[in-house]
């Protein structure tokens, strides 16, 4: 698979827990989920893709400024 913004292939990153569009339609409200394989490129550091191509981003938390 290739990068979708830079193009470069994508290489396989560490093992992770993550629930799949499969996982979500067979049980919503699954707890114990698989470590599964990620494929990340250096251009994203904060996205990774499954084998199926689906893309997944860290969420970030907001944080607002003290007023």
């Amino acid at each position: 698979m290739r990068c979708p913004y830079c193009k470069n292939q994508l290489y396989r990153g560490p093992k992770r827990v993550y629930e799949t569009l499969i996982d979500h339609a067979t049980d919503p409200n699954a707890e114990n989920l698989p470590e599964r394989r990620t494929f990340v490129c250096k251009c994203s550091p904060d996205m990774f893709w499954d084998q199926f191509g689906d893309v997944y981003r860290h969420e970030r938390k907001a944080v607002k400024a003290l007023e």
